[in-house]
């Protein structure tokens, strides 16, 4: 009889785990093809509670019944955030599409609320417009400086060359004092 009810014990606890285990699968399934419908591995982890929702059951009913009904909560969660995230998409492909390389960080982008999202959006893009503007600006002030520097240079050689004296002619050399001795 011990051994009939620990048999028993097992398979209940088994068929738990195989229905578990099955919306689990369905779960997993259903993420990876809500990946490939956006073209990247943009979903994040879904809250879902199968282990919770079975406690206290009794027949394989009910456990069936408790296990389909989150599994349903669960995907109807997963299809809304891929819809925002699908929404998001379509926005940071419209608004920033010269200028993708200012969202390396898309995978986190796309998560947040879409209004959020073009604001970061323009944000980002006149950020980065103003800071061009500030680095071409900078570039022409230093091409300025140079050219001015140059213009300095030409003028100081051209006053040099006219101040100064016309060429001097060497005066013959003096036979200088045969070397003494000492002073060698």
């Amino acid at each position: 009889r011990l051994m009939l009810e620990k048999l028993v014990k097992a398979r209940k606890e088994a068929i738990r785990w195989e229905i578990v285990g099955a919306a689990n699968a369905a779960f997993s399934d259903h993420i990876a093809m809500l990946n490939r419908r956006l073209g990247r591995s943009y979903m994040p982890a879904i809250a879902k509670d199968f282990q919770g929702v079975i406690k206290g059951k009794k027949t394989i009913a009910s456990l069936h019944d408790a296990v389909d009904t989150e599994l349903a909560r669960a995907k109807i969660e997963a299809n809304a955030v891929a819809d925002g995230i699908s929404i998001n998409l379509n926005s940071l492909r419209d608004l920033a599409k010269d200028h993708a390389f200012l969202f390396a960080d898309a995978a986190q982008l796309v998560l947040k609320a879409n209004d959020d999202l073009v604001a970061l959006i323009k944000v980002r893009i006149a950020e980065h417009a103003a800071a061009e503007t500030r680095r071409i600006e900078a570039d022409r002030e230093r091409i300025r400086a140079e050219e001015t520097a140059k213009l300095e240079r030409e003028r100081l050689e051209q006053e040099r060359k006219l101040a100064s004296p016309a060429p001097v002619v060497a005066a013959p050399a003096v036979p200088s004092a045969p070397a003494t001795k000492a002073s060698q």
